[in-house]
């Protein structure tokens, strides 16, 4: 089998991935994708980010003023792509005899390589990204937080909605508007809220995902549980639409791609190496440079 051949299995691969790398992925779910701004692939190792400081009010007036511009103070910050990646080596008879006799190599190894991938992302996605292992390069929705309250037990009937209220009253005040909300816990605390109900039987979650549409048609506010909280804690976020680009992106230099070679480039007899190689960050705006946070995020930390 000549390299072209293997190159040719890694483009029906990267199709056959896809279903794998948005289905398991919360993190997708929550951020809308800059389509501008990505596919430039892993050379594209930043991209800009702009904090907008605070100009004048705008006013009400009879006629139109030209006497009341503000300057434009802008503070930008490049935010680090990072990669996702996961490799694997295939010996060559294994290899040879699943390709001749037929088999699916692609529905498990390469699916389960997908869902790792997918998996890595959400971690940036939801928390962010510490190569040292103690410090943020790049922030996820957690860690770059800007509103920040204690929240109310979610193992007690109206915990949840009492977290959601005080979430949306936080918004107001900063001025994050949207048209539905997005809530993500722990999976311990999505549990406990999928169980509540009231005393007559109600179901709380019912009442949650209510008050996280007020006002926006379909519902597209919900409510999602992600391996990469801590347990009691959770937040709030503007839901993923295109209006609500404002607030934040991903940006997805490369998208998950599958790389065959052979083993020390040997086509006859080398082992087959398989890589599967993503390049994506969450982008955050509104930024206090100062403090390295925004308020389109509010962080619940004792759930």
């Amino acid at each position: 089998m000549a390299q072209n051949e293997l190159v040719n299995i890694g483009k029906q691969w990267d199709k056959d991935i896809q279903p794998y790398l948005l289905g398991q992925s919360i993190g997708r779910q929550l951020i809308p994708k800059n389509m501008k701004l990505s596919g430039k692939g892993i050379g594209n190792t930043t991209v800009q980010s702009f904090g907008y400081k605070a100009t004048a009010d705008a006013i009400t007036d009879y006629d139109i003023r030209n006497d009341m511009g503000s300057g434009v103070d802008i503070e930008g910050a490049k935010v680090i792509i990072p990669i996702q990646q996961d490799e694997i080596e295939i010996k060559r008879r294994q290899f040879e005899a699943m390709t001749s006799d037929g088999m699916a190599v692609d529905s498990d190894m390469i699916a389960q390589m997908a869902v790792k991938v997918a998996q890595e992302l959400d971690k940036t996605i939801i928390q962010g990204w510490k190569p040292d292992g103690s410090t943020y390069v790049v922030k996820g929705f957690y860690q770059v937080a800007g509103l920040s309250d204690a929240g109310s037990d979610i193992g007690t009937y109206k915990g949840a909605l009492t977290t959601v209220a005080t979430g949306l009253q936080k918004f107001r005040t900063a001025k994050i508007y949207s048209q539905g909300y997005n809530l993500v816990l722990a999976p311990a605390q999505y549990n406990e809220l999928l169980v509540s109900e009231s005393p007559t039987g109600i179901p709380e979650w019912e009442k949650v995902i209510k008050l996280l549409n007020v006002g926006a048609p379909g519902n597209p506010g919900q409510i999602l549980a992600s391996e990469d909280l801590a347990a009691g804690t959770g937040f709030m976020a503007p839901v993923s639409t295109p209006a609500n680009s404002i607030y934040f992106d991903l940006i997805e230099a490369q998208q998950p791609t599958n790389d065959l070679r052979y083993k020390n480039g040997d086509e006859k007899y080398g082992d087959i190496m398989l890589r599967l190689v993503g390049a994506a960050t969450p982008r955050f705006k509104y930024m206090n440079a100062s403090t390295g946070t925004t308020p389109v995020v509010c962080k619940f930390t004792d759930l």
